[in-house]
């Protein structure tokens, strides 16, 4: 219920958008298949809550669209302005671990 999109076909619109050759297929990753859990260090300055965040910092159309996508789970969400490293991570998971990641 976060609004991330399954893996698709890109449509003959999207591929020229990005630059793919029309004559084959693509593809868009799926966005829930892997699953990270990060541990921040308390009192980082970079955590932002979501909700917070783009009221100051996107327009109302688009927080809008994200907020409609992500349904009611937006208000879980926080925004990290930094990169987090992998030492951070306390867990990783393939959700679909029958498939072969390309």
């Amino acid at each position: 219920g976060h609004g991330l999109g399954q893996e698709r076909e890109l449509t003959d619109r999207e591929k020229a958008i990005i630059g793919a050759p029309r004559d084959r297929p693509v593809f868009m990753m799926d966005k829930r298949r892997i699953r990270i859990e990060v541990v921040i260090p308390r009192g980082d300055r970079n955590l932002h809550r979501w909700d917070r965040w783009s009221k100051k910092h996107l327009a109302p159309s688009w927080r809008d669209a994200l907020h409609g996508a992500g349904g009611h789970s937006y208000r879980t969400w926080f925004i990290y302005n930094g990169i987090i490293p992998p030492a951070w991570f306390s867990k990783v998971e393939d959700l679909k671990p029958d498939r072969i990641a390309a």
